[in-house]
């Protein structure tokens, strides 16, 4: 699959699962994830399709380049099963019909989609710490662990009760 630095914002991708509904690429997050045995690192992009404007997320091993940017209304006028003025009366010039110049968009949706995603992803890293850090105490009994279990404890109380 393409490596980080070959995707881009406006780039045109196809995502696996989707068949060939392209989708322009608006954002991505890299999240470096760390346990006491391994660390490991993914990245997900925000992506909306170019047909029908719907938001999705895509892990980059899911996701093929078709093209760039700067080569996206040319693709999508060539492999258009619909008259592209058609698409766009739909959809609107927001996701992709202005030639180049594309921005991310500013969604609503999109935003709290992001940030839903982001503190699920904090309370999972802290459960899995939680689950570490008991298990720690359990085992060895030292105070240490007890502390940490208790910060970790205060630590998801206060991302899961935040809005």
């Amino acid at each position: 699959m393409a490596q980080h630095n070959e995707i881009t914002f406006g780039d045109l991708i196809l995502v696996e699962g989707y068949g060939d509904e392209p989708f322009f690429v608006d954002s991505w997050s890299v999240e470096t994830h760390y346990t006491p045995d391994e660390t490991w690192t993914e990245t997900w992009y925000d992506v909306v399709s170019a047909h029908t404007g719907a938001y999705s997320m895509a892990e980059l091993n899911d996701i093929t380049r078709i093209c760039g940017a700067e080569a996206a209304d040319d693709y999508l006028k060539s492999h258009a099963d619909i008259p592209i003025e058609n698409i766009t009366k739909e959809v609107g010039s927001m996701f992709g019909y202005e030639p180049k110049n594309r921005k991310p968009s500013r969604n609503p949706e999109l935003d709290r989609q992001r940030a839903k995603a982001k503190k699920d992803s904090e309370i999972d890293r802290l459960l899995t710490e939680l689950g570490d850090y008991m298990a720690l105490y359990r085992t060895f009994g030292d105070a240490e662990y007890g502390r940490k279990v208790d910060e970790v404890k205060r630590k998801l109380a206060e991302v899961a009760s935040a809005e």
